[in-house]
């Protein structure tokens, strides 16, 4: 028997789970699967698309914002 995902052999492993309509399947194979197309696409934009020099400016610019909302609303201590 083989994963329906991966297709590698389930048949001795221990995570192993029955897919309704499916078949068996690793449960690791399962839950990539189930996340995969939640974390490919956000707000309309297909992550998978860009290459990684524009993923690591998105991620930078996410870091500036959310950096700069902390310490905004953080009071700052003198001692």
């Amino acid at each position: 028997m083989r994963c329906v995902y991966c297709e590698g052999p389930v048949v001795g492993h221990e995570d192993v789970m029955v897919v309704s309509g499916l078949g068996p399947s690793h449960k690791r194979c399962y839950e990539q699967e189930q996340h995969k197309e939640d974390w490919m696409e956000f707000e309309g934009i297909v992550l998978e698309s860009w290459d990684n020099e524009r993923l690591l400016e998105l991620k930078e610019r996410v870091l500036i914002e959310l950096n700069s909302r902390f310490y905004k609303t953080q009071a700052i201590e003198l001692f």
